[in-house]
């Protein structure tokens, strides 16, 4: 919900998490972190999806098993 706050832009997949971590560099922020993001994980449900960015580099996805 912040995350469409701050960009106008609601997240659905992994390519619409880029483009909003896009917007957000371009607000200013060199890093920019996504987390506890309701992104379906590759590994199956029992992951949450976390991304991160860097003007400089590429997307970094991490996926960590969810507790409880």
């Amino acid at each position: 919900m912040v995350l469409w706050l701050l960009t106008g832009r609601k997240i659905n997949t992994e390519d619409d998490a880029v483009k909003v971590m896009d917007l957000l560099h371009e607000m200013g922020p060199d890093t920019v972190v996504l987390t506890s993001t309701d992104l379906l994980s590759k590994h199956g449900d029992q992951f949450l999806v976390a991304l991160g960015s860097q003007k400089i580099s590429k997307v970094l996805s991490l996926f960590f098993p969810q507790q409880g």
